[in-house]
């Protein structure tokens, strides 16, 4: 649902930007798929979640 370039790779991102401005279908298609993979993975309810099982963990404690 992306690209992951080096940071420091002017060549690769510039490549990169051509290769979107070059298909915007191509380029939407990866923003939506993008954004759904955040939506799911980092929904305010899904931090929660982790952080109170990592609590959890920590505390040596099954359940509240």
């Amino acid at each position: 649902n992306g690209r992951l370039l080096p940071a420091n790779d002017e060549a690769a991102w510039l490549a990169g930007t051509r290769e979107f401005l070059a298909d915007p279908a191509k380029a939407a298609t990866l923003g939506r798929a993008g954004r759904a993979t955040v939506m799911e993975s980092f929904s305010i309810a899904r931090v929660a979640e982790r952080h109170l099982a990592l609590f959890r963990d920590i505390c040596g404690r099954a359940s509240p």
